[in-house]
């Protein structure tokens, strides 16, 4: 396996944090973008002990020109994490488009060598693939697509109002502000730990190039999370809405993971193993936070 230097972006990110940890502990040199160096510098701290391997370099705006010009020089790849998802928008196409398409454009046509791309986000995706076809580059790319992402945060958090969007609406649910299970709006899921293992296979495996996987462990409800957790952590009943306990998921549409199993080799972690660890980090947090105050 190779061991040269690949260039991670959103490497502060929710998801990011969690693929920077797939490189590292494996012993590969990682740089990260980071848009400041105080997140640079946290994501530095918290990553002490890969501190020979881990750099940054600092992109404040990554859909300006020539914004990854330096950030690619003398690695052997590159990781394109998505910009975040969020669901408190005022200008979609200033918050959302521009960022997904743009920062994709500007990583793609920096990049001259041999690179494995993982990226996801629909528009951003279409973008990689035209890319390839107009410009016919060196590289390869491999495409991550996951649902909606839950799971443990790896990165360090000082607020718990700093959380995403989706570990936000998971913890909603655990932390007593909610008196009914709310709706559930998407219904494909996935443990962040499985989508950064992805990134990492795809990146190392030469039949992955030019492939798109779907990364799911399957179908979920809100009404399962909370059974899940009213049955594994008694002490939080209080806390979680009962809603309609068993209640079946409706009839809705399916989720084919057998490629990402088969050809990455992804064994994905199970509903309620992924709830509880989820939970555990967050009253963790909580403890933590707690104590410092």
């Amino acid at each position: 396996m190779s061991k040269g230097t690949v260039l991670i972006t959103g490497a502060s990110s929710f998801v990011g944090a969690h693929v920077l940890e797939q490189f590292l502990s494996e012993g590969t040199p990682v740089r990260g973008v980071a848009r400041s160096q105080s997140s640079a510098d946290r994501i530095l701290k918290m990553n002490a002990q890969y501190a020979s391997l881990l750099s940054f370099v600092i992109v404040p705006d990554i859909t300006a020109p020539g914004a990854f010009d330096d950030a690619v020089k003398d690695v052997e790849g590159v990781i394109h994490i998505a910009p975040p998802f969020t669901i408190d928008i005022k200008d979609n196409e200033k918050n959302l488009l521009i960022p997904a398409i743009e920062g994709t454009t500007q990583i793609l046509e920096s990049r001259g060598g041999q690179t494995v791309f993982c990226t996801s986000k629909a528009l951003a995706e279409s973008t990689a693939w035209k890319f390839v076809e107009e410009k016919q580059p060196r590289f390869t790319i491999s495409v991550i697509n996951p649902p909606v992402i839950y799971g443990p945060n790896h990165h360090y958090i000082v607020n718990l109002s700093e959380l995403n969007t989706s570990s936000g609406m998971f913890y909603s649910l655990m932390n007593g502000s909610r008196t009914e299970v709310p709706p559930t709006s998407t219904w494909a899921i996935v443990d962040v730990r499985d989508v950064a293992l992805a990134h990492k296979i795809a990146y190392y495996k030469h039949e992955a190039g030019g492939q798109r996987y779907l990364t799911t462990l399957g179908i979920f409800s809100f009404q399962q999370i909370c059974d899940i957790l009213r049955e594994e952590f008694p002490e939080l009943r209080n806390r979680v809405p009962i809603g309609n306990p068993g209640e079946p998921i409706p009839d809705v549409y399916n989720v084919d993971n057998t490629k990402a199993k088969s050809e990455l080799g992804i064994d994905f972690i199970s509903l309620r193993q992924m709830v509880i660890d989820t939970a555990k980090n967050f009253l963790d947090i909580e403890k933590r936070i707690a104590a410092s105050a």
